[in-house]
Formats: C-alpha cells, structure tokens, sequence
C-alpha cells in the first residue's frame, strides 16, 4: 500500500492518539493571533518540529468550523463543555524510554512528558 495512503489512513483513524494534555483555560484567547502563534516541540531538548496556526487547515479553528458544518448536515451539533481537538501544529513524533518531550505554543503556553 502506497506509505501516503497509510499515513492518511493512520490519522483518520486516529491511531497516533493516545491521550491529550489539558492546560488551564486562557480566558484571553480571542486577544491571540492563533494564525501566526509559533509552536514547537522537543524531544530530548532537542527542536525535532516547529511551524505555525496557519500549518492546521490554514487557521486552527478551521478544522472546528468544518466539524459543526458536517454535525449540522446531519441534523446534530456541538455542546458547550465538548473537548475538540483540531489538529497539531507539529506532526507526531516517536518517542522512547527516557526521552523527555516538550511542547509550547506562543501565548498558550506549554507542557513536559518524562517517558518511562
């Protein structure tokens, strides 16, 4: 099978997710330019993927406009308290044992994982 294909067909399914990290709420998020914040991530604090809002469907609240589009042509919609996750600035990376990676994106803020 063609390895774009794979790919394509991986995320679709969802299959590079295995939890999702919460921070606090920024209450000022309508104050940030999500386009252009800088995101980056390290592995080992060494920088393995960078890039911008605009890397996630052109705008990161692109991939939530075209959710409640698709939920509405079938009759349902979103509710307040849903955790939507709308895309990554940088792709997934593997990681192993002893590897510490670290994620920021500007005006957000960040987070730190120690694998075991």
């Amino acid at each position: 099978m063609d390895p774009k294909v794979q790919f394509i067909t991986g995320v679709a399914a969802n299959i590079f997710n295995a939890g999702v990290v919460l921070g606090d709420p920024v209450a000022s998020w309508r104050d940030l330019d999500l386009q252009a914040a800088y995101g980056s991530m390290t592995i080992n604090g060494e920088i393995v993927g960078d890039g911008h809002g605009s890397d996630v469907m052109g705008h990161p609240l692109e991939p939530l406009a075209w959710l409640a589009n698709k939920l509405a042509e079938q009759g349902l919609g979103l509710s307040a308290g849903m955790v939507i996750i709308t895309g990554s600035i940088v792709s997934p990376k593997p990681v192993k044992s002893g590897d510490t990676a670290s994620i920021m994106i500007e005006g957000l803020g960040g987070a730190e994982v120690n694998i075991v």
